[in-house]
């Protein structure tokens, strides 16, 4: 789910110790666009050390070819470190609307999506697989008070009704909770918006824009633009956080 990942994103940034008012006032120089690939001892930066690990271990290692299956989570296939290296179902033809190698999925070229749609298109909206499994058993248990007539099967089946009703309901709460966090970003969003649209004299402000403005600009300008940049680097525009916002 989108609202989601806009979550995660907002969390990371506070769980690694950057307030709330020092998020809004961090520069781009300070967080880099590819600081999830960088070292927290090299270069102060709470990422994966991606970039030190191929330095220092990675290359120093021979390689061999293996078949890597993602599971629950969605792949860029062209993406510059996978797009030459991505597998292919060689007994499937591309694109001729056939299931040639007989598998139940029609031109599955590079894998499935098993959320999607039956003829392998996206969808828009994706719900946590806690939220699809508590919302197919609570149609048959949600009624349930006495189980001792149910099959050994259909108990198994109700105790995972209510496990998954626990989780739902937690994740409820915690959404819940990060409600006014999202609502406090898109209203300084808003409000950025419209000092900037103001001072710059422009309809949309777009990155053109933003570059016009310099150390010389009023400092609730400045203050402005980094809450443009920052939402740029961790994946953000405005329809995501308009859709976050009205979400919770």
């Amino acid at each position: 789910m989108k609202f989601n990942k806009f979550i995660l994103s907002i969390l990371l940034l506070t769980s690694t110790g950057i307030s709330k008012a020092q998020y809004l006032e961090l520069s781009p120089e300070k967080a880099p666009s590819n600081w999830f690939n960088l070292d927290y001892v090299e270069n102060g930066v709470r990422g994966i050390s991606t970039e030190r690990a191929y330095r220092e271990f990675l290359n120093k290692k021979s390689s061999k070819t293996i078949t890597v299956a993602i599971i629950d989570s969605g792949v860029d296939i062209n993406h510059e470190d996978l797009k030459d290296i991505i597998w292919v179902n060689s007994k499937e033809i591309p694109n001729n609307g056939i299931d040639d190698d007989k598998n139940g999925y029609i031109d599955d070229i590079n894998g499935w999506d098993f959320l999607g749609g039956k003829d392998g298109t996206d969808i828009t909206r994706e719900t946590m697989e806690v939220t699809r499994e508590f919302a197919r058993l609570k149609k048959v248990y949600q009624y349930i008070q006495d189980i001792s007539s149910l099959s050994p099967a259909m108990k198994m089946e109700y105790n995972l009704y209510k496990k998954y009703k626990n989780k739902y309901e937690a994740k409820v709460q915690e959404l819940e909770e990060q409600g006014p966090l999202v609502i406090k970003l898109y209203e300084k969003y808003i409000d950025s918006k419209l000092l900037l649209s103001s001072y710059l004299k422009v309809k949309d402000v777009s990155k053109e824009d933003l570059n016009k403005i310099t150390n010389k600009d009023p400092e609730d300008i400045k203050k402005a633009k980094r809450v443009f940049e920052l939402l740029e680097q961790i994946g953000q525009d405005e329809e995501k956080l308009k859709e976050a916002y009205y979400t919770v």
